[in-house]
């Protein structure tokens, strides 16, 4: 999946493309907000590694709505986490 993500890509030199591969990125802060429609957890993520973006930050939103919990579920399952511990803190 390709994302193009504003906080890493606006400093980034065109000559050069860091930002394909893979990522290690830890949750640095997670806050629940409340919209009447759609409810979500906004996430801020560090990255730990690749070293040339040791420390960056961004942000992602995962939506609380039934569907996307459910997708989420099946997420954490398809990479071996106990994904009824996970959406037990998130409930």
């Amino acid at each position: 999946m390709m994302r193009r993500i504003p906080g890493l890509h606006s400093w980034q030199p065109d000559d050069r493309n860091l930002l394909d591969g893979l990522f290690l990125v830890r949750v640095d802060r997670a806050f629940f907000r409340w919209q009447s429609k759609k409810p979500y957890l906004e996430l801020r993520f560090v990255v730990l590694q690749p070293q040339a973006l040791e420390k960056k930050t961004f942000v992602g939103r995962l939506y609380c709505t039934e569907k996307a919990l459910w997708k989420f579920s099946w997420f954490l399952h398809d990479f071996g986490y106990d994904s009824y511990w996970v959406m037990s803190k998130l409930m």
